[in-house]
């Protein structure tokens, strides 16, 4: 019974060191997707909303991929009792991401639009 709490310890510890190596690489994770937000030609009107619109489409799948390993590394936080990381740029990351997204969309819509009443 004793050889068995003591795996049962040893690989908590285990656990408990391969998350924090998970937090230094989903913060590396967050910067990166900033700085991609960050792109001139996100925020450039000479940029073809077609371009803009396939970043978005790119950039769509980290944001939510950084949404969830965040989710996922909290919850493997609480049921290891250690402290819980804030992922507070995570929050930034998405209002950004949500922002610049309904920006090219409402430009492609509006573009229609214009289209439309020629």
């Amino acid at each position: 019974l004793e050889g068995g709490l003591e795996a049962g310890e040893a690989n908590e510890v285990r656990f408990k060191k391969e998350l924090d190596k998970e937090v230094p690489k989903l913060e590396q994770r967050i910067s990166n997707c900033l700085n991609e937000l960050g792109n001139p030609e996100l925020d450039s009107y000479s940029t073809k909303i077609s371009e803009a619109i396939s970043m978005i489409n790119l950039l769509e799948i980290e944001v939510n991929g950084i949404k969830e390993k965040g989710k996922l590394v909290n919850e493997q936080q609480r049921f290891l009792q250690v402290n819980e990381v804030y992922f507070e740029t995570i929050d930034t990351v998405t209002n950004l991401f949500n922002l610049k997204k309904k920006l090219w969309h409402g430009l492609k819509k509006m573009l229609s639009y214009t289209e439309e009443w020629k």
